[in-house]
């Protein structure tokens, strides 16, 4: 899947296309823990939505 994202003062923000619809936002909301991979590099933490 793909997903844009930024970083931006030591944190990342993703981007979803299809907003609250998107599978991976419900999940967000159910199970805040998270873990994603940029490049080499897996970061796992806490998630939640914002506008």
């Amino acid at each position: 899947m793909e997903i844009w994202f930024v970083a931006r003062d030591g944190n990342y923000y993703l981007v979803s296309e299809g907003g609250d619809r998107s599978h991976w936002i419900q999940n967000l909301k159910s199970d805040p823990k998270i873990s994603f991979s940029v490049g080499k590099d897996t970061y796992r933490g806490r998630g939640r939505v914002i506008d």
